[in-house]
């Protein structure tokens, strides 16, 4: 028995029909008033895993290959450990945590000729040592350093980087924030232009601070908060002005070189030694 609307005399019809004629009737109803069927699970997961693929953070191995292929045209040795199929703890100069997670990276005096992919490198999450001192690396440094949240020492010294020391920024907020443990920031002999940006003397736990031979300028008061400082290099610059008072007052400083700059004056220690700055 099957309900038809009679188009023609505009009722309903009460229509008796074979059992089989019905099964046919119903199956072709729902085909035409079911809503759309459900995508399968192995669908929905391959769409899933799509997903993951295209917000997973490149792995420390990978990073590591992009470094090494920006070193391509260098006369070295030390990369050739570095391969895909080997494991980044047994990466020549490179050390590792217990997780197996990239923690330092000393690749200084080995003949690295190229531009540094600092943008990559920011993403291992556990860096605290990168040095690249003594080698024939050039390009511009970018603010991207303030990515590397967790560096502790940095090492860009003796290359050709060029950039205004105020573009080098250690943190995630984009500045020098009170309290960073920064500890070693070595940028000599490099072509870095400007003058030490305010909020510098907020990395107070640097202790290790040398830009030596560059083309900086400007005064020293910023540096004058970096109390724990036990080596300070600024020679070979365009610094002026007279040196900060509070410098007699640091008194882990054994090292301290400001000669051919266009400082003047003296400065004296807290046990009354007295230095005369000369250019």
């Amino acid at each position: 028995m099957i309900l038809r609307w009679d188009h023609n005399n505009a009722h309903l019809l009460l229509v008796l029909s074979h059992p089989s004629a019905v099964v046919l009737e119903e199956t072709q109803m729902r085909r035409v008033c079911s809503l759309p069927s459900q995508p399968s699970m192995s669908v929905v997961l391959h769409f899933f895993f799509l997903y993951l693929l295209s917000t997973v953070q490149p792995d420390d191995l990978e990073i590591l290959m992009k470094l090494k292929a920006a070193f391509q045209k260098s006369n070295t040795i030390v990369f050739d450990s570095w391969t895909a199929h080997n494991q980044p703890y047994n990466f020549t100069r490179v050390s590792c945590n217990s997780d197996c997670s990239v923690t330092s990276i000393e690749l200084g005096n080995r003949n690295l000729v190229g531009v540094i992919p600092l943008d990559s490198l920011c993403q291992l999450p556990y860096l605290q040592k990168l040095g690249l001192g003594s080698n024939f690396i050039y390009g511009t440094i970018i603010d991207v350093l303030r990515k590397c949240s967790k560096l502790r020492y940095l090492d860009l010294g003796f290359n050709s980087f060029s950039a205004t020391i105020s573009s080098i920024r250690l943190h995630s907020r984009g500045g020098f924030e009170a309290g960073e443990v920064v500890l070693a920031l070595e940028l000599y002999h490099n072509q870095l232009t400007g003058k030490i940006p305010p909020g510098f003397g907020n990395l107070t736990g640097l202790t290790y601070f040398d830009a030596s031979i560059n083309l900086l300028e400007g005064d020293l008061t910023e540096l004058r908060f970096l109390t724990r400082l036990v080596c300070l290099q600024l020679y070979g610059n365009q610094f002026s002005g007279g040196v900060p008072e509070e410098f007699g007052d640091l008194r882990n400083l054994v090292k301290l070189t400001l000669s051919m700059n266009q400082l003047r004056g003296y400065w004296q220690t807290s046990t009354s030694s007295m230095y005369l700055i000369t250019t």
